[in-house]
């Protein structure tokens, strides 16, 4: 069994592949070139980030597209370029790395405290684990570039930390594709989306098969896929993701998986308990839920309670998503109805500007001045290159007998060189001319272009550090830094504003599938002294959740003010030593207070000193202190 583009650009079928499935496959091949155009410009934009554009021109001698580069080089240049683009998203992603902020898990209920404390602590965990900071970087360094940015919040093992946990992977958007009729930015009019992926063949089995026979299968799957022609013409050469294909893996020795989900829409069975306040999916019949209600009927009457209310089956015309795994072929790796608990797909998309269905990153508004500015860097090399540079004018009576023209030039150019020579009436002397090369005004223009980059991006002088002129007052440097990031304030409030339901995601992911108690580490220390803290899926499950970004308080300039206030406590006896230790955030309050604990015998339990013992020593200690003996009130303080 096997599939095939016919002339038409559709997908024809060899076999019995269910027409189903095939269906499913076709629809996702044409929303995948439905976004041809929005790779086609991030291709572009991402060219001009990395300072190669690869600009296609009309050639009107030729009839035909031809590269600008090709034009410089036939005329015996070499292609000049300033890159101004490059340095203005590298100081956006500066100033985006400078904003620190903590997530922190709030349950809509006072009594959910505890909950959320341990929630918080999870999803801040998960977070370093899958060292989201970098990838948000490489997020929002997309949503510059192409508009369009996101992340795939799934459940998995992570050979890197060899445990099976919550796993936040950047949407790579040159593979990704969803109905392209969508018009609401939150995306909740999305009806179909998903991404393909390139693997190795170990890779798919490990993912797919759960016994040998699943993987012979597999392998045969993929083994009558390469063997077919259509793929054997097409395949060489697709070295380079501007040449990705839907159907035809990158490189000939990988496996093409087609991952899809679908909003699937039909009648649905709901449970409605109104004694737990539940609205749930349910597959239960009318038979097992009548004696349901008989069973908590008769347990109520025996216990001489009321009758409680019914549960009710509810139907209702219902989307569910739906996961596809296909090969190219059509045929179902796995699929499932949506196995998570947030009933929808594990993506989460951002997008940094759209307007009518159009998506674009900055970068597209900054292309045309950039183009302007090659064009004048490239007119200013060839001004150069073509004006006279000290071209040196003989006449040929001027040139001594005996001495050839370039014996002569050679002397004339030799530092201290001497030429003599017999002056004859009416024969000029030889002269050096230098032509003026560029034209008044053009570093202007360029200057020009060149301001226009930063007005457009808002990435200016003072946003850039640079420093102002004299004479400027301090106000207004503050205030062209305010107005550079007044500028971008867009882009980053609605990056943070996605990154945050991405959060949410990740908190129910990880409510759904923590499911034993475990020790999550903390950020610092508690007031308890410990560096971690006990999550109880029992506790944090059932509750509904949403997550705040707040600005950071965990800097080292706010840790330095705390740890100063702490001091001033404990000099003024508000807080005992130990206590001073266990909230310190110095390097070494652990190994003091173990040492104290190790040493003091004040401090030791009953099985290192007999109780009895103790108590005099402490008498004996609290009589030394107050005859002020130094040693006995170290000893007293520590011991509080």
């Amino acid at each position: 069994m096997g599939s095939y583009i016919d002339k038409s650009g559709n997908i024809q079928v060899e076999g019995k592949a269910k027409k189903s499935d095939m269906d499913l496959l076709e629809q996702a091949k044409a929303t995948w070139e439905h976004w041809a155009d929005f790779r086609e410009r991030r291709a572009r934009s991402r060219n001009y980030y990395r300072g190669r554009p690869e600009e296609m021109v009309w050639d009107p001698d030729t009839s035909s597209w031809v590269a600008e580069d090709d034009i410089i080089a036939d005329s015996g240049r070499v292609p000049t370029r300033v890159n101004q683009i490059g340095p203005t998203i590298r100081n956006l992603k500066g100033q985006f790395r400078q904003i620190k902020t903590q997530r922190l898990a709030y349950g809509r209920n006072r009594e959910d405290n505890e909950a959320s404390e341990q929630a918080t602590e999870a999803l801040r965990a998960s977070s370093d684990s899958n060292q989201t900071e970098s990838v948000d970087v490489e997020a929002f360094e997309e949503s510059l570039v192409s508009g369009l940015y996101g992340w795939k919040v799934t459940y998995k093992w992570i050979p890197r930390l060899n445990l099976e946990d919550c796993y936040v992977q950047r949407i790579d958007v040159a593979r990704f594709f969803m109905n392209p009729d969508f018009s609401d930015r939150r995306l909740d009019d999305v009806r179909i989306i998903g991404e393909i992926h390139d693997l190795p063949i170990e890779e798919v089995v490990s993912q797919f098969a759960k016994s040998k026979a699943d993987e012979k299968r597999l392998r045969k799957l993929y083994d009558d896929i390469a063997q077919k022609e259509f793929f054997r013409e097409y395949s060489f050469g697709f070295d380079e993701k501007d040449a990705l294909d839907f159907l035809t893996p990158i490189k000939p020795d990988l496996c093409r998986v087609i991952e899809v989900w679908k909003l699937e829409y039909g009648w649905r069975d709901f449970l409605h308990d109104r004694v737990t306040g539940t609205f749930e999916l349910s597959d239960m019949s009318e038979a097992e839920v009548k004696d349901l209600n008989m069973m908590r009927a008769e347990e109520a009457f025996r216990m001489g309670l009321p009758q409680p209310p019914e549960i009710e089956i509810i139907s209702k015309y219902e989307g569910i998503w739906h996961v596809t795994y296909l090969t190219p072929n059509g045929d179902i790796l796995w699929e499932a109805d949506n196995p998570y608990w947030h009933e929808t797909h594990p993506y989460v998309l951002g997008v940094a500007q759209m307007f009518d269905g159009e998506i674009w990153g900055l970068i597209e508004d900054l292309i045309d001045p950039q183009r302007l500015v090659n064009r004048i860097t490239q007119a200013i090399d060839y001004m150069f290159g073509a004006s006279a540079k000290g071209v040196l004018l003989v006449p040929e009576e001027a040139i001594p007998d005996g001495v050839s023209l370039q014996e002569f030039a050679s002397e004339w150019t030799r530092f201290g060189g001497v030429i003599r020579f017999k002056a004859k009436p009416g024969v000029a002397l030889p002269q050096q001319i230098t032509a003026k090369a560029i034209p008044d005004g053009i570093f202007l223009w360029l200057d020009q272009m060149h301001r226009a980059i930063k007005e457009s991006s808002g990435v200016q002088g003072a946003q850039l550090g640079q420093a102002a002129p004299s004479g400027t007052p301090g106000n207004l440097y503050q205030a062209q830094i305010q107005q550079s990031q007044t500028t971008n304030r867009d882009f980053i409030d609605s990056f943070f504003e996605i990154r945050r339901q991405r959060d949410l995601k990740m908190l129910q992911v990880i409510s759904q599938f923590y499911d034993e108690v475990r020790y999550v580490p903390v950020a610092g220390r508690r007031p308890d002294g410990k560096r971690y803290i006990t999550y109880n899926p029992s506790r944090v499950r059932n509750i509904t959740w949403d997550v705040v970004l707040t600005e950071a308080t965990d800097t080292a300039a706010t840790r330095q003010l705390f740890e100063d206030q702490l001091v001033k406590f404990l000099d003024t006896n508000r807080l005992t030593f130990r206590q001073f230790l266990a909230l310190s955030s110095h390097p070494k309050a652990d190994a003091i207070a173990t040492v104290i604990e190790r040493m003091n015998p004040l401090l030791m339990d009953d099985t290192q000193v007999d109780p009895a013992m103790k108590d005099s020593l402490m008498a004996q200690m609290m009589q030394q202190a107050q005859a002020g003996d130094p040693d006995a009130m170290a000893l007293m303080t520590q011991a509080r």
